[in-house]
Order: C-alpha cells, then structure tokens, then sequence
C-alpha cells in the first residue's frame, strides 16, 4: 500500500494508551515517561490523561507544500 498516495485531512488527532500485557509488572509509568520525552522532542501538541495520551498534528501551509513536493519529486 502507498501510504503517500492517501488523502491527508486538515487536522490529525491520535489517542493511545498503554496496557501492560505478559509482564511481571502492572506500572507503564517508565514506559510512558518515554513516550513523553519523544513527543517533547517531536514538537507536536500533545496532552497526557488518565486515559492515555492524545496527540494534536494540524496541517501548516508549510505542511501541505512540503506533502506536495514529496509526491511530485522523482523516485530514484
């Protein structure tokens, strides 16, 4: 599947959480720490809940040409 050939929408929200499954251990909090730290880095909008983790990505202009110019350059 050619995920650059579908369509992209305006505004993207992710939610996810973290269930520990086959481990000794019921905590996911050093686990979580480290998926705080990547979306720290990543720059992108996110809120952690008690649920889980929601991640914010609208599109910027800058966004959409740099989308654009990716599908149009040559592959090599």
């Amino acid at each position: 599947m050619d995920y650059n050939a579908l369509p992209v929408p305006q505004a993207c929200y992710a939610d996810f959480c973290l269930i520990p499954v086959g481990t000794n251990k019921v905590s996911v909090a050093d686990e979580i720490a480290q998926v705080q730290r990547v979306l720290q880095a990543s720059g992108l909008k996110y809120t952690l809940h008690s649920a889980g983790t929601t991640v914010d990505k609208a599109q910027t202009a800058e966004d959409k040409v740099k989308r654009v110019q990716d599908l149009l350059k040559p592959s090599t």
